[in-house]
């Protein structure tokens, strides 16, 4: 168990974002997902802030999982090799 947990303290931290930043295409897909939110809740009169919210918080959350994902990724050691498989011996 201690070695375990001394593993675990030489794992360098993958960077968090600071913030994400919505572009304008990123304010369609929003407004879309707004509205899929607004039908799925039974298309109520106002309150509209709050399905562009959740949809808001959902399109960061997306951007930032997909960036920390890219940074675990470049992290990675990659194979020196090009090729995906064994040499063929022919």
């Amino acid at each position: 168990m201690r070695s375990a947990a001394r593993k675990m303290t030489n794992v360098p931290a993958l960077p968090v974002p600071a913030e994400v930043h919505i572009t304008p295409q990123d304010h369609k897909r929003i407004a879309r997902l707004a509205y899929s939110y607004w039908e799925a809740r039974g298309r109520p009169d106002g309150s509209s802030e709050e399905d562009w919210f959740r949809a808001e918080g959902e399109l960061r959350r997306r951007k930032s999982a997909f960036t920390i994902m890219k940074a675990q990724r470049d992290r990675e050691p990659r194979s020196r090799s090009g090729s995906k498989g064994p040499k063929s011996t022919r």
